[in-house]
């Protein structure tokens, strides 16, 4: 009994210390990124495609970054079959704006593809296939961590500005740094006709090469897949020095990871997730260096912790929020 009054006082000093907060504002990557999407078209087959910024061009005196579509083969051999020049954009850091200049030489015009700086309550507008722009409402707005340890500021939105019913599994994300959850240029291209969806954003090296996860699809439909992605995330995630883990996203909606440290032996160690009771929920074994996590319905929503334990003893603990 004094044992386990023990570890709840434990766990719970370890809540107080709160989810790492978000720093400065930050705009969209301009160079060395790939954003891979997917897009299904009814009664097609998948296409795999890729926004990547490609140099840069003065337009109206203003310095834009050109965004190329490369459209793959398939999602294995990821072979370019088409490359093709769909815009450009900048970013407005100051009043955390990005703006977009169309590739549309019958009405070339600068519009505002995302807005960092909006509230709950406000309107956005995106593109819909049959109804042209319709307003988007901001229904919420969460603080999440991504695959690579960075927390962002992530828009839930919604079609209507008070739902009786709460859509919070199937709202539409803009997640600062990274753009929406279906694709870069989703919400207001010609490309989005049916399903879509951004699987994750990358940095590269300067030849070309993955370098880094930033994001994974972490608001998983019907059109989500890893494909094209899973080979990248082997590279090293930031790590302060004393971390031996991450958990991404935080909050989790539906399922979430753990990646360890890269090269952290983690023979005889245990994953432990605790409700804030105390109350032993879950254990891992056998860790690998990424561990995937499902949460279902029989996990209600409020904060957990996850300790790293070897041979019986806490080494590490993470305060993680389900949804």
């Amino acid at each position: 009994m004094k044992t386990k009054n023990l570890l709840l006082i434990f766990l719970m000093l370890i809540l107080f210390i709160g989810v790492k907060g978000q720093g400065e504002y930050i705009p969209l990557p301009e160079e060395n990124v790939v954003w891979k999407m997917n897009y299904y078209p009814y009664g097609g087959q998948t296409v795999p495609h890729a926004d990547i910024p490609e140099g840069d061009t003065i337009i109206n005196g203003i310095t834009y970054k050109k965004i190329y579509r490369h459209i793959f083969d398939n999602e294995q051999s990821m072979n370019v079959i088409s490359k093709n020049y769909v815009g450009s954009f900048r970013n407005d850091v100051e009043n955390k704006m990005v703006y977009f200049y169309t590739n549309n030489e019958y009405n070339p015009e600068e519009k505002i593809l995302y807005d960092f700086s909006v509230q709950v309550g406000d309107t956005l507008f995106s593109k819909d296939y049959c109804d042209g722009f319709v307003e988007r409402y901001v229904l919420r707005i969460d603080t999440i961590q991504v695959a690579d340890g960075t927390y962002r500021k992530a828009f839930g939105l919604w079609i209507e500005p008070n739902p009786v019913v709460d859509p919070y599994p199937n709202l539409w994300w803009i997640i600062e740094g990274i753009g929406f959850n279906e694709g870069l240029l989703y919400h207001m291209d010609d490309f989005d006709d049916n399903g879509n969806t951004l699987n994750c954003m990358y940095t590269v090296n300067e030849n070309g090469t993955p370098n880094q996860v930033i994001y994974e699809d972490m608001f998983f439909n019907e059109y989500s897949s890893h494909t094209g992605c899973t080979y990248i995330a082997t590279a090293d995630m930031d790590f302060e020095p004393e971390e031996l883990m991450h958990v991404y996203p935080n909050p989790i909606i539906t399922s979430g990871c753990v990646r360890f440290k890269q090269n952290y032996a983690l023979r005889n160690h245990i994953l432990t997730l605790y409700n804030v009771h105390g109350e032993k929920i879950k254990t891992f074994d056998n860790l690998s260096e990424e561990i995937p996590m499902i949460f279902g319905k029989d996990y209600p929503s409020g904060i957990y912790l996850l300790t790293l334990s070897h041979h019986q003893q806490i080494i590490q603990t993470k305060k993680i929020i389900i949804k």
